[in-house]
C-alpha cells in the first residue's frame, strides 16, 4: 500500500505588514479628523464670544444714545460701585485657540 505523504500545513495566524499599515493609516485619519473637528469647535466658540461682546457694545451704545449716560451711572456719569457692576476676578474666561482655522473668516 502506498502511503500518502502529508504536506505540512502552515498555520498562518496574525496580520501581514500591509494589513497593519492599512490599520495605522485609518487610525491616523480618524485622529486627524477628531483634532481638526475640535479646532473648528474652538473657533466657533471664540467667534460666538466675540459676537456676544459686540452685542453688548451695541446695547451699551444704544443705552447711551437714549439716556445720555451708561447703565449704572448717575446724572453726572459716575458709577458709584464699580465692583458691583463688574467683578473681573470672578469672570470665567477661556483662552482663545492658539491656531485659528483656515475656514475662519
Amino acid at each position: 500500500m502506498v502511503s500518502a505523504q502529508k504536506t505540512p500545513i502552515r498555520n498562518n495566524k496574525g496580520f501581514t505588514l500591509i494589513e497593519m499599515a492599512i490599520v495605522l493609516v485609518i487610525i491616523g485619519i480618524i485622529i486627524g479628523a477628531i483634532v481638526k473637528g475640535q479646532d473648528l469647535v474652538d473657533n466657533a466658540k471664540a467667534k460666538q464670544f466675540a459676537s456676544k461682546i459686540q452685542a453688548w457694545q451695541v446695547a451699551l451704545n444704544n443705552y447711551y444714545d437714549r439716556y445720555g449716560r451708561f447703565p449704572g451711572a448717575d446724572a453726572n456719569g459716575i458709577i458709584e460701585s464699580a465692583s458691583a457692576v463688574l467683578d473681573i476676578d470672578s469672570a470665567n474666561f477661556r483662552p482663545l485657540p492658539k491656531k485659528p482655522s483656515r475656514l475662519a473668516g
